[in-house]
């Protein structure tokens, strides 16, 4: 099994709270839209104002996505998939930048 790891930095300003709401919806139906997540869970921070200055070595993100593969090729078919694609449409005007990262979990049980 593959898991799927997103952190999503928010853009920030007034709208960061709802822009935070909105994507945590959307991503909480994303199993829906792509067959291939055999499992799927989504946190929002606790402290969604932490920032950093710009540059700095280190980042807060305020969204973040778990979801499960059950094979190394669903996981890398994800990225070009009508689900993700419609994600980054969806997201592009709230998020600032994503970091991910995907990893074998075969000690580990589906989310």
């Amino acid at each position: 099994m593959i898991r799927h790891i997103s952190m999503f930095t928010m853009k920030p300003g007034a709208a960061l709270e709802d822009n935070i709401a909105a994507l945590a919806r959307y991503l909480e139906e994303l199993p829906k839209l792509e067959n291939s997540i055999i499992a799927s869970r989504v946190q929002v921070s606790v402290n969604p104002g932490l920032s950093a200055p710009e540059g700095a070595p280190v980042a807060f993100a305020q969204v973040l996505q778990q979801i499960d593969f059950a094979t190394p090729a669903a996981a890398a078919a994800y990225p070009e998939s009508e689900a993700h694609r419609a994600l980054t449409v969806f997201s592009a005007d709230m998020v600032l930048k994503v970091t991910a990262m995907d990893f074998i979990t075969e000690d580990l049980k589906p989310i």
